[in-house]
C-alpha cells in the first residue's frame, strides 16, 4: 500500500500529551500544545473525530480547548487504550503522537515517563514494549496495515537521587503481525536530550512545519523524506552555531516500503510463530543427527547437567524445548552434538537457534568462564577498556555495566563470521591485551581461541586484532596519531543529495608505517547517519589521554565538498563543536591526478626540484572578476607549481577549481582579514613539506581559515585539501 492509498477515514490515531506529572516537579511546557496541533492536521486531512484518542495529563486552566474529547489521568488505562485500538482498529493507518519526559535505564532502553510517577518510584512505558505492541496481532480478524510512531521525549539517564526507574510495560502476550509497517521517529538519539524552547517541544515544532507542507489530503508523508530533511535541519543549527544542544532525529523501520531495518531489540524478538516452527525444525534434526534412543539419553541426561534443568524425557522435541527454556541453552546443545555431523547440518542448527534466541551464540560454559576471567583479571574499570576501544566503544549504549551486562552487550550485536570478528572476541583481547594479571589475560586469548575454532573464525584475525592493540600503545606516549577515513558514495549523482547514500572504512595509521583497521561499515546509510557513526568512532580516540590525532579523508571525486571537518565532537572545555576546530583534516581525492596529469606531473617537479621561496608562488587576489587573470597568468606560467589566493570563501572556490584544471599541485589561501599574508610560508617552507608546516602553523596561531590544496603525483595517493571549519553543503547532504 502506497501512501496515496492510505484512506482518512480508515486512519486512526493516539495522541499524548504529559505536561503534568502530579506528583513530580518536571511539569512541560509544550506538549499539549503540539499534540492538538497534530489533530487539527488530521482533521484537514480529512480524518473523523471519532477516529482521535486524546490523552493527556490534567489540563491547566490557561489551555485552550481540546479538539476532541480529552482523557485526563492517563495511568492503568493507558495500556488498556492501546490494547483496545489494536483489538477493533480496522484501519490502513494508526498514527502514535506521544510528548512527554523520556529516560533510559540502566542497560540502556529508553522508557515514556509516565504521569502517576513517584518521587522516588518513577513508572515509564519501555519504548520497545510500545513498538511490540503495536506490531501486535488482534484476535478479533481486524488489522492494521500501517502504524506511524513519533515520539518527542528525552532518551537521558537518570542522575543520582532522582528515584528508581520501574517499567510498566503493556502486560499481554501478542504475537507480532508479520505483514504490518512500523516507522518509529524520535526527537533525539540514545543519551541526548529532547528540547522544548518557546513553549513547544523543538522536534515537534518542526516535524508539525514539515507535515503541514505536504499536499492537501495526503495523511501520510513521506516520513524517510521528512527524518532527512529534519536531520538536516538540526545539523545545519549546529554548524552555523545557532543551536547548540546537539540534538539529533532518530529513526528506525520495521517492515516499512517492503524493507526491514530495525536497530533496536523489539523488532528483532522472534514471533511465536517462527518459535514454533524453528523448535519443530530443531526437534527433527536432532532425531536425524542422533537416530539411536541410547545416544538422546546421553545427550538428555549431559545437558539437563550442564544447565542445571530437568529434561522430561529423551524425545527430541522435550530436549529443544528444555534447552530454549535455559539462557545459552540452544548453543549448548549444539555443541553437546556429535563432532561427526555434516558441517551443513550444524550450521542449519545454528541458524534456528539465532530464529529462537537472538543476541545468543555463547554455552553454558563459555559464558560462565569468560565472566569468572573477567572478573578476576585485574581490571576494575571493564566499561572504560570497552568505551576507549575504536572497534567496540562508538555505539554502545549509555548506562553503568558490571562484567554480566557488557558480556549480554556485546554477544547481542553480531554472532562471529568466518571473515569477521565479532565485538564481544575483540573486546576479549582488549581486556587481555591491558590485563595486570598475566594468567588471567592468556586464559581469555585461549577462551577466545576455542571460540574462533568453535564458529570457523580465521585465526589471522585474532593476530591482526593482537598487533592492532600494540600498535595502539602510541596513544599513550603522546605520538601523532592519523586517522584514515574512506567513505564512499552509492548513486552520488542522484538529484537531491538527501538520496545519495554512504559507507565509510575508518584507520588508525601509527608512527607513519603502522597501519591498524579499526572499524568498516559495509551498509550504505543517508549522510547524517554515516556522520554520527564516524563522530562516535573519532570521539573514542579523541578521548585517549595524551593524543594529538589529526584526519584524513578519502572522499570521491563528486563528494569532495562533504565537510568533514564539521563533524561534531566533543572537547574537554567545549561539547558539540566542529572537529576542525582543533583538528588537522586532511581532505584526498584518490582521482585527482587523473584529470591532467602531464601537466600536474611537470609543474610538480618544478615546484620541487630547486631550493625554497616565493618564485615556485603566483599570489592572486581572488574577487569575482579575477577568474580570467587567474587563468591566463597560469597558462603563461606552465612550470609554476604553487598558488597563494586572499579572498573570501565564496569567491575563493571557482579560483580553486581553475587550479585543479591547470594542474597546480599546491594552491594556498586564506580569508581577508585574516591577519597576516603568510609570506614566510612561501619564502620559507618547500612545497613538499607545506602539510606539516601548515598543521603546526594552525595549531600554533588558531589559523582556522587557512586551507591548502595539495597533490603529489609522485605518491600513492593525493592529498585533496588540508582545511578548517567553512562553508559548503557538508551540512545539507
Amino acid at each position: 500500500m502506497s501512501s496515496r492509498d492510505v484512506d482518512p477515514a480508515r486512519t486512526y490515531a493516539i495522541v499524548v500529551a504529559m505536561e503534568r506529572y502530579r506528583h513530580l516537579d518536571l511539569d512541560l511546557v509544550g506538549p499539549y500544545t503540539d499534540g492538538c496541533r497534530f489533530i487539527h492536521w488530521l482533521f484537514d486531512r480529512g480524518v473523523p473525530p471519532e477516529n482521535v484518542e486524546f490523552v493527556a495529563s490534567p489540563p491547566a486552566h490557561d489551555r485552550p480547548e481540546p479538539p476532541v474529547p480529552c482523557r485526563a489521568h492517563p495511568g492503568e488505562e493507558l495500556a488498556d487504550l492501546f490494547q483496545d485500538i489494536i483489538a477493533k482498529c480496522d484501519a490502513d493507518l494508526l498514527w502514535v503522537f506521544w510528548g512527554g519526559h523520556g529516560v533510559t535505564d540502566d542497560q540502556g532502553a529508553s522508557m515514556l515517563l509516565l504521569e502517576d510517577s513517584q518521587p522516588h518510584r518513577l513508572r515509564g512505558l519501555p519504548v520497545a514494549n510500545l513498538v511490540r505492541t503495536l506490531l501486535g496481532t488482534s484476535n478479533q480478524g481486524r488489522r492494521i496495515a500501517r502504524v506511524a510512531v513519533v515520539l518527542d521525549a528525552c532518551q537521558t539517564q537518570l542522575r543520582p537521587g532522582q528515584g528508581n526507574l520501574v517499567p510498566r510495560p503493556i502486560t499481554g502476550t501478542v504475537e507480532l503481525d508479520p505483514d504490518r509497517g512500523l516507522f518509529l521517529l524520535q526527537a533525539c538519539a540514545p543519551g541526548q536530550a529532547a528540547h522544548n524552547p518557546q513553549r513547544s517541544g523543538l522536534f515537534s515544532r518542526r516535524f508539525l512545519d514539515r507535515i503541514e507542507q505536504v499536499e492537501p489530503g495526503l495523511v501520510l508523508p513521506d516520513l524517510n523524506d521528512i527524518y532527512d530533511g529534519l536531520s538536516r535541519r538540526f545539523v545545519a543549527d549546529e554548524d552555523t552555531r545557532t543551536f547548540r544542544y546537539g540534538q539529533r532525529p532518530g529513526r528506525s523501520e520495521h517492515n516499512w516500503d517492503g524493507r526491514t531495518t530495525w536497530d533496536e531489540d523489539p523488532a528483532r524478538a522472534p514471533r511465536a510463530a517462527e518459535v514454533r516452527r524453528a523448535l519443530a525444525d530443531i526437534g527433527n534434526l536432532i532425531a536425524t543427527s542422533l537416530p539411536d534412543e541410547n545416544d538422546r539419553v546421553r545427550l538428555a541426561d549431559d545437558l539437563g547437567r550442564t544447565l542445571d534443568t530437568y529434561v522430561p524425557e529423551p524425545d527430541p522435541d522435550a530436549i529443544a524445548i528444555a534447552a530454549v527454556q535455559t539462557r545459552h541453552g540452544l548453543s549448548t546443545l549444539v555443541s553437546m552434538l556429535p563432532s561427526t555431523l555434516p558441517a551443513a547440518v550444524v550450521r542449519s542448527l545454528e541458524h534456528l537457534c539465532h530464529t529462537v534466541r537472538p543476541g545468543e551464540y555463547l554455552t553454558r560454559v563459555e559464558h560462565s568462564t569468560l565472566i569468572e576471567t573477567l572478573r578476576s583479571c585485574g581490571i576494575a574499570d571493564l566499561e572504560g577498556v570497552l568505551r576507549r576501544d575504536p572497534v567496540c566503544g562508538p555505539g554502545f549504549p549509555p548506562g553503568a555495566f558490571d562484567a554480566v551486562d557488557l558480556v549480554a552487550v556485546l554477544e547481542g550485536r553480531a554472532p562471529p563470521e568466518r571473515d569477521r570478528l565479532a565485538h564481544l572476541p575483540a573486546f576479549v583481547e582488549a581486556v587481555a591485551h591491558h590485563a595486570p594479571n598475566l594468567e588471567a589475560g592468556a586464559r581469555l586469548r585461549a577462551w577466545n581461541a576455542d571460540l574462533a575454532a568453535r564458529h570457523g573464525t580465521r585465526p589471522d584475525l585474532l593476530t591482526a586484532r593482537r598487533g592492532d592493540l600494540e600498535a595502539m600503545r602510541s596513544w599513550t606516549r603522546e605520538e601523532q596519531v592519523w586517522i584514515r577515513l574512506e567513505i564512499a558514495a552509492l548513486d552520488a549523482k542522484a538529484q537531491r543529495p538527501a538520496d545519495t547514500r554512504y559507507r565509510y572504512t575508518a584507520r588508525v595509521r601509527e608512527g607513519g608505517d603502522v597501519t591498524t583497521v579499526s572499524v568498516a561499515d559495509d551498509v550504505y546509510r543517508p549522510w547524517t547517519c554515516v556522520r554520527s557513526r564516524v563522530a562516535a568512532f573519532l570521539q573514542t580516540v579523541l578521548d585517549r589521554p595524551g593524543a594529538r590525532p589529526a584526519v584524513e579523508c578519502f572522499l570521491e571525486p563528486g563528494q569532495l565538498d562533504l565537510q568533514i571537518e564539521r563533524i561534531a565532537v566533543d572537547r574537554q572545555d567545549r561539547e558539540q563543536v566542529p572537529l576542525g576546530a582543533g583538528t588537522p583534516v586532511v581532505v584526498r581525492c584518490r582521482e585527482l591526478r587523473a584529470f591532467v596529469p602531464d601537466a600536474w606531473l611537470a609543474r610538480w617537479r618544478e615546484s620541487t626540484r630547486d631550493e625554497v621561496g616565493a618564485h615556485h608562488w603566483l599570489c592572486h587576489e581572488a574577487r569575482a572578476d579575477t577568474g580570467l587573470g587567474l587563468r591566463s597568468a597560469l597558462t603563461k606560467a606552465p612550470s609554476l607549481g604553487c598558488v597563494h589566493l586572499v579572498g573570501e570563501a565564496a569567491q575563493v572556490r571557482h579560483h580553486v577549481a581553475l587550479c585543479l584544471l591547470a594542474g597546480v599541485p599546491v594552491a594556498l589561501w586564506h580569508r581577508r582579514g585574516a591577519g597576516c599574508d603568510l609570506a614566510h610560508l612561501r619564502e620559507q617552507i618547500r612545497p613538499r613539506d607545506l602539510p606539516e608546516a601548515i598543521r603546526r602553523w594552525r595549531a600554533d596561531n588558531d589559523g582556522q581559515s587557512v586551507v591548502l590544496l595539495w597533490d603529489d603525483p609522485t605518491s600513492a595517493e593525493a592529498i585533496r585539501l588540508l582545511r578548517g571549519p567553512s562553508e559548503g553543503r557538508g551540512a545539507e547532504a
